[in-house]
């Protein structure tokens, strides 16, 4: 294997390497904004199941 192909060839793992480090990153975030968004709406279908009782009452 020449240097070059070796050099070549270690660019593209490091490459490779950065992505997948950036990909769990934005995999965190989207978790993250996925279980904001799920105790938002949780929260909002408390509030009108208020209410609502406190309008039939």
């Amino acid at each position: 294997v020449s240097v070059k192909l070796a050099r070549r060839n270690m660019d593209k793992y490091t490459t490779i390497k950065a992505l997948c480090e950036e990909l769990k990153t934005k995999d965190a975030e989207i978790a993250r904004i996925t279980q904001e968004r799920d105790f938002t709406q949780k929260k909002n279908e408390v509030f009108i199941s208020i209410t609502e009782d406190i309008g039939d009452t």
